[in-house]
């Protein structure tokens, strides 16, 4: 196994809290109403700004977007370090010599803030993320190119995410695909199509590399 690439956020970051907690205080803002988790979730798809222009009309996009930034830092500077488990996870695949890589939905300035506070954006060398494809997941575009970028083919490649889109994206693009039901919150409890490996504590997916001497 040469590439392991890894959705973001409910997989690397325990990020999905952060962002229905950012999206609650923009429905408070812009529409007067308080937002469920499970109505911010129905908004996953595109990026974090995508989600935004869906929800308000053009001529508040810049103002919002401005507050996107505000409340997602205040959010995510509240939740503390990355996991220890990610972090040897990481560690171990990298030490390895193994390419690790982002392919995920979320645009490029609020990973670029989760990574400035988790401190981990050293362990990858590539990043896609959902202002680099012109079709989101389940396509599988951003995963093809970063399996292009890190020099592997499919078949030498694991993808690991925590959503049905994930996984999809995943058969689709022909590589091993990994289930992470890790974090306090993921987006897909049970997999519509199963994943070729599932996961429940990022110890054990660590342990299995291990023993496959990966």
């Amino acid at each position: 196994m040469k590439t392991i690439v890894f959705d973001f956020d409910g997989t690397l970051a325990n990020t999905l809290p952060i962002i229905v907690s950012t999206f609650q205080h923009l429905f408070r803002t812009y529409k007067g109403v308080t937002a469920s988790a499970e109505e911010v979730m129905a908004l996953f798809g595109p990026t974090e700004e995508g989600m935004l222009h869906d929800l308000l009309p053009e001529e508040d996009w810049a103002q919002a977007e401005r507050d996107l930034y505000t409340y997602y830092r205040q959010y995510q500077s509240q939740q503390g370090e990355a996991d220890p488990d990610i972090i040897a996870l990481l560690d171990y695949v990298k030490k390895k010599g193994v390419k690790l890589a982002i392919f995920t939905g979320k645009g490029r300035c609020c990973l670029d803030i989760s990574l400035e506070y988790l401190q981990i954006e050293h362990y990858f060398d590539v990043m896609i993320t959902g202002d680099d494809v012109a079709r989101p997941k389940p396509n599988s575009e951003g995963l093809r190119k970063a399996i292009d970028l890190c020099d592997a083919t499919p078949a030498e490649t694991i993808y690991v995410g925590d959503s049905d889109a994930d996984i999809a994206a995943g058969k689709s693009a022909g590589v091993l695909t990994v289930g992470a039901c890790w974090m306090e919150r993921t987006q897909s409890e049970h997999f519509i199509q199963a994943p070729d490996r599932v996961y429940q504590q990022v110890s054990d997916f660590l342990n299995d590399l291990k023993h496959q001497h990966i």
